[in-house]
């Protein structure tokens, strides 16, 4: 059985990118999982694996111990070491990755600095080209007051 989950850690290995014996590749690692509930110093470790190109890209430039929040379908097991009480063993597949350096990339490209905003400002002739087509000439409503189509001074 194999659940989908949002695993938030540190790194606990580099991650590695193999081949498989059909030619393709994928990347490894291991992810401490603080336990929830268990108190500061017990952790999970998920042993996680990826196959998709982005993502492989983005795994293979971080490092051991940078933060990850990693979704993916899960397998949660019992290992059971010959010395040692029985552990919980978590198998992530990782199909999508957040880390904090794509958060602050996907800031800046959302939020450009002032400068590039005024860059970014349409042009007078882009905002007629942009209206539509139907559009007649504007009505001035000089009867009543409220349009006599002078400009206003701000």
């Amino acid at each position: 059985m194999s659940i989908n989950a949002l695993v938030m850690g540190t790194l606990l290995t580099q991650p590695t990118q193999r081949t498989s014996q059909r030619g393709a590749n994928f990347v490894t690692c291991r992810i401490r999982v603080a336990a929830a509930g268990t108190g500061d110093n017990d952790s999970v470790v998920a042993n996680a694996i990826c196959f998709d190109d982005d993502v492989q890209r983005e795994l293979l430039s971080l490092g051991t111990g940078e933060q990850v929040a990693a979704s993916g379908t899960i397998k949660v097991g019992v290992w059971q070491p010959q010395d040692g009480p029985a552990r919980p063993s978590v198998d992530l597949v990782v199909g999508k990755l957040l880390t904090p350096y794509s958060v602050s990339k996907r800031r800046r490209a959302a939020q450009p600095d002032q400068e590039g905003q005024r860059d970014q400002r349409p042009s007078d002739a882009a905002w007629r080209a942009a209206a539509p087509a139907d559009r007649g000439p504007r009505q001035h409503r000089t009867a009543d007051g409220l349009d006599d189509g002078a400009p206003l001074d701000f």
